[in-house]
């Protein structure tokens, strides 16, 4: 029977299954009439990528969060906006339904897509699931703006499974920008090693805050001093023109965040410490950075070392940057620190867990 471009498409289930879930948008033209998912254009470029990260993706759950195909690719018609959303309610005043930051409520007729989708991972069990682009990592999710949390591993909370997602950006958006295809093929590569047995865990680490100047020295006596190399950040106040904290850790598992301003004060201008601890801290500070017995670590060297060096603070010794290094083993992928730790490291999304206001330098 021939079918209709408004049939639903069926996830592809392996024979022989691999425990990675891929989950798409929703079918094209060319699925749509196949019957099937990702055999088009998106299809054959998913299934390069994949080989180039060793992943056989035809032993792989292949997926959509939309099982029909949108009218003109358009997926935003899946949902109601504001004005549909409140006129649903007047007529269904107890029921809700999932908002999308940037499409609106998805639509009731659309709704058992969750459900579907849900039993179809619940059966499958996959170690983790990719998410191919924004929509796919909204339903999964929660979250739609992929390149603020791609390649960041988080979970499948908004289809209440506890199964681990690693978002990256849909082929179709790879067709039209050739440059973001080694990332994807990155954020594959580190999928295939979580279906292999990599833990999703960052590493157990002790933060010291606000420390006290006591604080200061056990931190610095403890673990700065026997420690050959020490990984150094600062966070700037650009408009201000001031240091508002230094960070220095001399391992994985422990960091100190030393504040210079009061950041709790309207205008970020007042030293956390009393006059004579702040000479006491900077002391300490510029011995550290000092020391050319211990290789310091930064990321953007060039910017940081300036502004200590603006403080009274000199970089001394070797110094190595992780900017650099990327781009000498990856030139051809974004350099920035979030960028950095999606890609080699299992940590959130940090950056979109901060405040920062008006006027302050958000670290590159």
């Amino acid at each position: 029977m021939k079918r209709k471009v408004t049939d639903p498409v069926p996830a592809y289930w392996p024979a022989d299954p691999y425990p990675i879930a891929f989950v798409g948008e929703a079918p094209g033209e060319e699925e749509a009439f196949a019957g099937a998912p990702f055999v088009g254009r998106s299809g054959w470029l998913i299934r390069a990528m994949c080989r180039d990260a060793n992943i056989p993706i035809n032993h792989c759950l292949i997926t959509n969060s939309f099982d029909t195909r949108p009218v003109e690719n358009n997926v935003k018609l899946f949902f109601l906006n504001k004005t549909e959303y409140k006129k649903w309610r007047g007529e269904n005043a107890n029921a809700e339904l999932r908002g999308h930051g940037g499409y609106g409520y998805i639509r009731p007729d659309h709704v058992y897509n969750t459900d579907r989708l849900a039993a179809e991972l619940r059966e499958y069990k996959p170690r983790i699931i990719v998410a191919l682009g924004g929509t796919a990592m909204w339903v999964l999710t929660g979250e739609h703006k992929i390149t603020e949390y791609r390649g960041t591993i988080t979970r499948a909370s908004e289809l209440g499974l506890d199964i681990p997602v690693i978002p990256t950006f849909h082929p179709a958006a790879v067709l039209r920008q050739w440059e973001l295809r080694p990332t994807v093929v990155m954020d594959l590569i580190k999928a295939r090693l979580v279906a292999e047995g990599m833990s999703t865990s960052p590493p157990e680490r002790e933060l010291w805050i606000n420390p006290t100047l006591t604080e200061v020295l056990e931190f610095v006596d403890t673990y700065v001093k026997p420690s050959p190399i020490i990984g150094v950040d600062i966070e700037t106040h650009w408009v201000e023109r001031l240091i508002r904290c230094i960070g220095i850790s001399p391992d994985p598992h422990h960091c100190l965040v030393i504040p210079l301003i009061h950041t709790f004060n309207e205008k970020n201008s007042y030293s956390y410490w009393k006059p004579e601890e702040e000479l006491v801290v900077r002391k300490i500070l510029a011995l550290i950075l000092e020391d050319t017995t211990k290789k310091k670590l930064f990321h953007n060297a060039a910017y940081d070392v300036q502004w200590l060096a603006n403080e009274g603070m000199y970089t001394r010794g070797e110094i190595e940057d992780t900017m650099i290094l990327h781009h000498a083993l990856q030139p051809e992928l974004p350099k920035k620190l979030g960028f950095l730790g999606s890609i080699y490291t299992n940590e959130i999304a940090w950056k979109h867990m901060a405040n920062f206001r008006e006027g302050n330098k958000k670290d590159s």
